[in-house]
């Protein structure tokens, strides 16, 4: 079968002794030879050479044009940006994974990540001056040092005042010690001293193990039907089979959290779901809805969204996002002065050859630590729009390249920005290490920067 993209053109043999018969003209229209794409569809074109009366039939499709390729502006972040939290060669934390960050009401920033990828034990180090200097907790409970999978950090604020600081890592039951469900850990004071793992729902209610994986990859606080703040959050997770689930956290009246069955969430687009291999959704608060940007797994699809106007009761069906947001565990936040979208991730570049099409499992490659700025509204129209910054360029030795982007975001109200991450940024380590992506030299590294002062640096140069 032949391709013709939507609205372009596609020339076939010589006109001059041939004739053409289109068999669903609104499909395809032809001139002297010349093809074109009128709306998407199939079609069967008649080609007859008029000198030797042989004919023949070309199967076509016509296809969007292509989606798959990045036409916004894009920067690299400047050095001055950028600083080292950790970086441990040639010791037992050559590997650093995925951390994630969250802010207490004094300001104090709070960052946790696994000694290895996904699982091992937990490091978390406090910063009291906007991360500008960091110290490592030593004083943490010894359940950490069994954390099974990346662990997510939050900061829950009660309508009584109280500030609950959670850390949640997920057990999917298919490494370690095997353990299905989740673990949470609790601080209410700041985050100087935080109690041990409580483990939740090894089984779910069907009787069947939990196989929890990213959990909450988002936890988001909920509304009444008025619209007023209540002391219940969303929080969101997948399992082996990319089933995501949903789960409510509430308090009882001594304080003692309380984690709702988990259920299925997206049941109505299963088969979507399944397909694409929705995961890690990261989700944001937009007026009176709830949007998450989803991962797709399948690396066969680009990224999508899904929203809820009820309060993550139900949701929209998956669409997909622009090719600027093609990428793995969205991290999305506004900035506090221009009220802009920003989202953190790991970029995913698809359609390798530029043919227009994924055209296998392998046309694709993840990249860098990357941050779109732009409308919330314009992403999920599908409209070309914002800018991309380039936050550190990862060396991962790795087949299918990036193993970074897993973020925590940071905001302050003079408008300074903090983002952390883990990669290969070690050019020269990575590009000679011998052994495995898991074992190579992978740090913990943050940004810090006001968004209207690099968007004014990039405006002004000569791109």
């Amino acid at each position: 079968m032949e391709t013709i993209l939507l609205g372009q053109k596609k020339i076939f043999d010589n006109p001059q002794y041939t004739s053409y018969l289109v068999e669903d003209d609104s499909v395809l229209s032809i001139n002297e030879g010349v093809a074109f794409g009128k709306k998407c569809g199939e079609t069967i074109l008649r080609i007859t050479d008029e000198a030797s009366d042989k004919s023949r039939s070309i199967s076509i499709c016509v296809k969007q044009a292509n989606t798959y390729q990045v036409s916004i502006p894009e920067y690299d972040l400047s050095k001055q940006y950028q600083s080292i939290i950790e970086k441990s060669p040639h010791t037992s934390r050559q590997y650093l994974g995925q951390p994630d960050l969250t802010q207490t009401k004094t300001g104090r920033l709070i960052i946790a990540y696994p000694i290895g990828h996904g699982k091992g034990p937990i490091v978390m180090k406090i910063s009291d001056d906007q991360g500008k200097t960091w110290q490592e907790k030593f004083d943490i409970p010894k359940s950490w040092e069994d954390s099974q999978e990346t662990p997510t950090i939050h900061t829950l604020q009660k309508s009584d005042g109280q500030e609950i600081i959670i850390m949640i890592s997920a057990c999917p039951g298919v490494w370690g010690n095997y353990t299905t469900g989740w673990n949470t850990s609790i601080s209410i004071d700041n985050g100087d001293t935080w109690s041990e793992y409580k483990h939740w729902h090894s089984i779910l209610p069907n009787g069947e193990k939990n196989f929890c994986i990213v959990a909450m990859a988002s936890l988001i606080q909920l509304k009444d039907k008025n619209g007023k703040w209540i002391d219940e959050w969303l929080g969101v997770y997948q399992d082996n089979e990319f089933i995501n689930y949903k789960t409510h956290l509430t308090f009882d009246e001594s304080g003692e959290e309380c984690w709702s069955d988990p259920e299925p969430y997206l049941n109505d687009y299963r088969q979507l779901e399944k397909e694409y291999q929705i995961c890690e959704v990261g989700m944001i608060r937009n007026n009176q809805q709830i949007i998450g940007f989803c991962r797709s797994q399948s690396h066969r699809h680009l990224s999508t969204y899904i929203i809820s106007k009820d309060e993550g009761n139900t949701w929209s069906k998956p669409k997909f996002l622009p090719a600027y947001l093609a990428g793995e565990r969205h991290k999305p936040f506004f900035d506090p002065i221009t009220g802009i979208l920003l989202v953190s991730f790991r970029e995913i570049r698809y359609d390798l050859n530029g043919t227009g099409f994924i055209e296998d499992e392998e046309d694709w490659k993840a990249g860098n630590w990357m941050l779109w700025a732009g409308n919330i509204s314009d992403a999920i129209k599908n409209k070309n729009s914002g800018f991309r910054i380039c936050l550190g360029k990862d060396f991962s030795p790795n087949v299918n390249g990036g193993d970074t982007g897993y973020a925590g975001a940071a905001t302050f109200k003079d408008g300074k920005i903090v983002l952390v991450s883990y990669g290969h940024w070690d050019e020269s380590f990575s590009k000679n290490w011998e052994g495995d992506v898991r074992t190579d030299l992978c740090y913990i590294q943050q940004v810090s920067f006001k968004l209207e002062e690099l968007m004014n640096d990039f405006y002004s140069k000569d791109y």
